[in-house]
């Protein structure tokens, strides 16, 4: 018997690969679900995943890279490589730039992972009025349908008033 005060610690040791889910910690008797992917060039070796010391690789990683953990019950160890790789130019590669996102701050604190990428949609219309030969005002509306791509899909639609004023050249 878990309560949800319970945490397990969560142990990421990749090389030349990343998680999906880079959180340090989950909630003991929960399920955790993560996708590790080969860093761009390289090709993903085995996955290892230790629960509570027991080896559990051939029952939680799935074909892909896909780790899913139906009931934790101890602490996380993961630990992937990838091998080959380009040769010259940039090491950090798009992955890793938007999974990988933190703020860090004194005393060695880190904010939470942010995403900085997601799906969005866009339409809208507007009208201009010439408040004289050159000034106008512009009025209008915009929609806007975003997909947030965090652990748990959120679909976010909003509808934005659009007010400006110009000066045309």
């Amino acid at each position: 018997d878990y309560s949800s005060s319970t945490t397990a610690t969560v142990t990421l040791n990749l090389t030349n690969c990343i998680s999906t889910n880079i959180a340090t910690t989950a909630i003991m008797g929960e399920g955790y679900t993560t996708t590790i992917v080969a860093k761009d060039g390289y090709t993903l070796g085995d996955i290892k995943v230790t629960l509570g010391g027991d080896d559990v690789s051939s029952a939680v990683v799935k074909e892909g890279g896909t780790i899913s953990i139906g009931f934790l019950r101890g602490p996380l160890v993961i630990t992937a490589s990838a091998t080959g790789g380009s040769t010259g130019g940039s090491t950090t590669d798009l992955a890793t730039t938007i999974l990988n996102m933190q703020f860090e701050f004194p005393l060695n604190i880190k904010s939470d992972s942010l995403y900085s990428m997601n799906p969005c949609v866009a339409a809208g219309g507007s009208m201009l009025f010439y408040l004289n030969k050159r000034l106008y005002l512009e009025a209008g509306i915009d929609y806007n349908f975003t997909i947030n791509i965090a652990e748990k899909p959120l679909m976010i639609h909003s509808i934005v008033p659009v007010i400006n004023i110009g000066w045309q050249f």
